[in-house]
């Protein structure tokens, strides 16, 4: 009976050493897919932050430019506007009354020939003000 139950046993012993092989085995290719799994998600999630990050690197850079095209052009418009100041400056400082004064009434009167009025308007500035003896 002892033989009976040592084949028995060993019988039981060896099907549940093969149990924990194949349960050992399973779990190493459940593991293993786990694993591999994990790392093209990975891989994937890396891929979608480059794109993301490769877009508002663009954003940026677009933003950039037309910052720079806007802060030139601001440059320009400022650097236009101070030469017509500057001119303007030059032109009033040279013409005043007693610069301008003998042309003046020759001015206003090819003015308001060539407008066709019968009546004309003027108006003035106090640097180069207009008398009735202008007129």
């Amino acid at each position: 009976m002892e033989t009976t139950d040592s084949r028995l046993l060993s019988g039981i012993l060896e099907e549940a050493d093969m149990k924990a092989k194949q349960i050992l085995e399973d779990a190493e290719v459940t593991a293993s897919r786990l694993l591999e799994e994990a790392r093209l998600r990975a891989e994937k999630d890396i891929e979608v932050e480059r794109r993301a990050t490769e877009d508002k690197l663009k954003q940026i850079r677009f933003r950039l430019q037309a910052n720079m095209a806007s802060a030139k052009r601001k440059a320009s418009l400022r650097q236009i506007d101070e030469s017509y100041q500057q001119v303007m400056n030059r032109v009033l400082s040279s013409l005043d009354a007693k610069t301008v004064g003998n042309y003046l009434g020759t001015w206003i009167a090819e003015a308001a020939i060539g407008l066709d009025l019968k009546q004309a308007k003027v108006s003035f500035s106090p640097q180069c003000p207009v008398t009735e003896a202008h007129l």
